[in-house]
């Protein structure tokens, strides 16, 4: 990633961060366990790794259901982290319950999204609402819009707009724009 800036605009690290992921999914029942991480090439600010375990389970030929458990580690404390998610086919909503170690109060992230593809080149596009308090920002509505082109099977390139929507006046997070290489193995 050119920059790590996450669904609520908060910029963990300003220059570019390599973002391993690993997924152990079993087909049979739908659970899963990942790993992922982000790791600043310039600057160790905003390193992070996140472990998840989940099942996403088809309730019909086009709805399902993802419930998850996340441990996200910092450098400075770490969250415990919950999230439920249903999709009908090009559409989705996600909810996030985030619970910070130490003082900082609990906060929730709500997102729904639309992804569209029209092969090699695919869109997403989402909404977030964060409020805020884990992060010790304050509630913020936002807007992401990434586009991926698939330069090879295992080979993508993306660029994602991400802009404010709702956010109040001393709120420093404006408007962000990121790009991603994306190499699949």
């Amino acid at each position: 990633m050119s920059r790590y800036v996450d669904d609520d605009l908060s910029v963990y690290t300003r220059g570019p961060a390599l973002q391993p992921e690993v997924t152990l999914t079993h087909e049979a029942s739908g659970c899963y366990g990942s790993a992922w991480g982000s790791l600043g090439l310039h600057a160790s600010d905003g390193d992070e790794v996140d472990l998840t375990v989940g099942c996403e389970l088809p309730v019909s030929e086009n709805i399902s259901i993802d419930v998850a458990a996340a441990r996200y580690v910092f450098r400075d404390g770490g969250w415990s982290v919950v999230t439920a998610a249903a999709s009908y086919e090009n559409f989705g909503i996600r909810a996030y319950y985030f619970m910070p170690d130490g003082d900082e109060p609990n906060g929730v992230r709500l997102a729904g999204s639309y992804r569209r593809e029209w092969a090699p080149v695919s869109a997403t596009a989402e909404v977030v609402y964060d409020s805020g308090g884990h992060t010790g920002q304050p509630d913020i509505a936002a807007a992401r819009v990434e586009m991926r082109y698939s330069v090879a099977p295992r080979f993508h390139v993306s660029a994602t707009v991400q802009v404010p929507l709702a956010a109040e006046d001393e709120d420093p997070r404006g408007a962000q724009v990121a790009a991603a290489i994306t190499v699949d193995f």
